[in-house]
């Protein structure tokens, strides 16, 4: 009888044993990924304002590589107990397969739950588990230091290197500017302006050029006296040239060349004399790329072209910058004032890049100018994102609706009170 009690002190301590470590995989695995979730920035900040003893985990690979050491070890202890705990029950192949198949779903699900809990939560998780992370840090470091030691004769010669991870992420860069939107350290456009850079190096070309329909251009055969109306006409510098249609772009026409031509006496030139090579990008191209290529070849100007070679659309280097800055006004662009426009409806067509405050003193408004300058942004803040022709929202008694958009810009909002419930 004592030796079946003595065997059943043993089965419960191994059953104990694998509870335990299944346990410990899990909080392992949730500290892993609250390492790698939590911001280095926010550590760094957080050590800067006296929390010291976080210092050592800034060390991510060091710590990372600690945690999974330790989980390598909570499976092996897991996988050892679990067959000699199969084996004490029942021996038998089949009991062994199914305790370890069992003890394998624990570990999956107590891995999932642990994953779910620091992806909700990876700053709280990770502040929670910072003295076992330290610890085990510490101890780990001399093994570590001990594995680099031994494994360096073999990296000798290695044709590559395993880059550093970057201190900062675009992740952190965009959660700094909100928290300095939120203080008030950045403005509105100031904001909008970092974020339209972080995302410049993903914004093609067909997103920001000028679409195929509304490219000015001229045919080769157009006499030069025609040339220069059609570019005194459109207020252009330099206007694509094309064969029989706009999808056969033979190159471009300078002002400044056919200028030379007219103070020579040149007007009977040939359009085909004067006109230099056009550089073509295809659309899914990004504009980071572009820009660079327009400035080392010192051009302004670029034909986007679809995957069958015709013309999609035309991009310069002035529509590659005002998705960085904004729009940019020059001297030939038109000074029309925004526009105000009653309608019979009682509602307001406004123009979107009137100034806020205009709005207000105009309509007898109210609306914030504190974050927002223009109706168009203040439409884009309040939707979030890109909005569609004919969208609306409504905000204290007043509905605007996008009246107008110019590929991913509000060109023109109406505005229109809201009748009270009867």
């Amino acid at each position: 009888m004592s030796t079946w009690n003595h065997c059943g002190v043993i089965e419960v301590q191994l059953l104990c044993g694998v509870t335990a470590a299944i346990l410990v995989s899990g909080l392992l695995e949730a500290a892993s990924t609250a390492i790698s979730q939590f911001s280095q920035l926010r550590l760094a900040a957080l050590v800067e304002e006296g929390r010291a003893d976080l210092r050592p985990l800034q060390d991510r690979w060091g710590v990372l590589t600690a945690v999974m050491g330790a989980q390598a070890v909570a499976l092996m202890l897991v996988g050892s107990q679990t067959t000699i705990l199969a084996g004490r029950i029942h021996q038998g192949f089949w009991t062994l397969l199914a305790a370890l198949a069992l003890a394998t779903l624990l570990i999956a699900l107590a891995s999932l739950l642990g994953r779910l809990a620091a992806l909700r939560h990876p700053e709280s998780m990770f502040l929670r588990m910072a003295l076992p992370l330290r610890l085990l840090h510490a101890v780990s470091t001399p093994l570590l230091a001990v594995l680099v030691w031994t494994a360096r004769p073999l990296a000798q010669g290695s044709p590559s290197e395993t880059p550093a991870s970057p201190l900062v992420t675009e992740g952190d860069v965009l959660q700094m500017v909100e928290a300095s939107k939120a203080q008030g350290v950045l403005e509105q456009d100031e904001a909008e302006m970092i974020h339209s850079i972080i995302e410049f190096g993903e914004t093609i070309a067909r997103e920001v050029m000028v679409p195929r329909v509304d490219i000015a251009a001229v045919p080769l055969e157009m006499p030069l006296e025609e040339v220069v109306d059609r570019i005194i006409e459109k207020g252009f510098s330099r206007l694509p040239v094309f064969r029989d249609s706009i999808d056969h772009v033979v190159g471009l026409v300078y002002s400044k060349d056919l200028l030379a031509a007219e103070r020579q006496n040149r007007t009977d030139t040939p359009l085909q004399d004067l006109i230099r090579p056009a550089k073509f990008v295809p659309g899914s191209k990004t504009v980071d790329l572009i820009l660079r290529e327009l400035q080392q070849e010192k051009v302004a100007m670029a034909i986007v072209v679809d995957e069958y070679g015709g013309t999609e659309g035309l991009l310069t280097m002035e529509d590659i910058l005002e998705e960085i800055v904004g729009d940019i006004v020059d001297e030939y662009d038109p000074e029309n004032p925004p526009t105000v426009i009653r309608e019979q409806d009682g509602s307001t067509l406004v123009d979107a890049k009137m100034i806020l405050e205009d709005v207000n003193s105009t309509l007898s408004l109210n609306l914030p100018v504190d974050e927002y300058e223009t109706l168009g942004g203040y439409v884009y803040g309040l939707l979030g994102r890109v909005p569609a022709q004919g969208e609306s929202i409504e905000v204290d008694g007043l509905r605007l609706e996008v009246a107008g958009v110019d590929r991913q810009r509000i060109t023109s909002v109406r505005l229109s009170r809201i009748p009270p419930p009867a």
